[in-house]
């Protein structure tokens, strides 16, 4: 983990505490007139990298977050960790995010890509 990083994970380390569901308005583009949305790959608001699981350990999945605060309810998170990987651009954390599970899915992983590449485990 690099060291710019650190202050956004240390902003972000209360995730296991979560509480309900996220949102947010659009980031504007330089290049674009109009807003990006939080969720698109151009957008340029800080996007998270997390591992779930439960508090036992067993892994539940790999994820993308703005807010990993605010990403599952209170009740949810009520047995599980959420352990905030790294930090970075949406496109970065998007592309990280693809590599990891298409190595690595978790039971709660359900993207199409999930574990299409489960013998190239770098």
């Amino acid at each position: 983990m690099n060291n710019e990083n650190t202050s956004d994970n240390q902003a972000a380390a209360g995730a296991a505490g979560a509480v309900g569901g996220g949102g947010g308005a659009g980031t504007p583009d330089p290049k674009d007139d109009g807003p990006r949305h939080g969720n698109s790959a151009a957008s340029s608001a800080r996007a998270f990298l997390y591992r779930l699981s439960t508090d036992s350990g067993e892994y539940l999945k790999t994820g993308i977050s703005k807010n990993p605060l605010t990403r599952y309810t209170r009740n949810f998170m009520e047995d599980k960790v959420m352990d905030i990987i790294h930090s970075g651009t949406r496109r970065e954390i998007l592309n990280l995010e693809r590599f990891i599970v298409e190595r690595d899915p978790g039971p709660l992983n359900f993207e199409r890509w999930a574990g299409k590449f489960l013998d190239d485990v770098p």
